[in-house]
């Protein structure tokens, strides 16, 4: 880039006048500057941003946040039984996604179960939600949505214990 600049210039010094050349010069300068300038702001901006992320993450009401649903999803896992998967799930046939019997499941049924389970948690999270909301509108939408959730989720999991027993 300053080689090009560079070449321009002479080229404009060896034929023109001096007042060409100073016009010539001082818009290169305002380009160049200009240019910096936003690529200095620019940098600032997304350090900011950093920054802003940074303390969101850290704050106190994140960290509660990020251990609650680390220890949830701990809990529902032990609930669901990913120490019955890691004992009796290596001896489950090649390929076997749910075995038929209720002594012994997969890492991948634990999975499910985990999953349905969370599908529950946030069903009774919307109902709570829907408790708290201000507008009649808002109330409505948050129930139906928490109920349908439950659903879903009590009807996955009636179907995962229909094809256990």
């Amino acid at each position: 880039m300053y080689i090009y600049f560079y070449w321009l210039l002479f080229k404009k010094i060896s034929s023109s006048n001096y007042l060409n050349i100073k016009n010539y010069l001082c818009s290169s300068l305002i380009i160049i500057i200009y240019y910096y300038k936003s690529v200095l702001i620019s940098a600032k901006f997304i350090y900011r941003q950093y920054l802003e992320l940074l303390s969101l993450i850290l704050s106190a009401s994140r960290i509660v946040l990020i251990a609650s649903v680390l220890y949830l999803a701990i809990f529902f896992a032990l609930v669901s039984g990913i120490i019955n998967a890691i004992l009796e799930g290596s001896l489950a046939p090649r390929g076997t996604f749910i075995i038929p019997s209720r002594s012994a499941q997969t890492l991948g049924e634990t999975i499910v179960t985990t999953t349905i389970l969370f599908m529950g948690m946030v069903g009774a999270y919307l109902l709570y939600r829907s408790g708290q909301a201000l507008s009649t509108k808002n109330q409505e939408a948050l129930l139906a949505a928490g109920f349908g959730v439950l659903l879903i989720s009590l009807t996955l999991g009636l179907m995962l214990i229909n094809i256990k027993v």
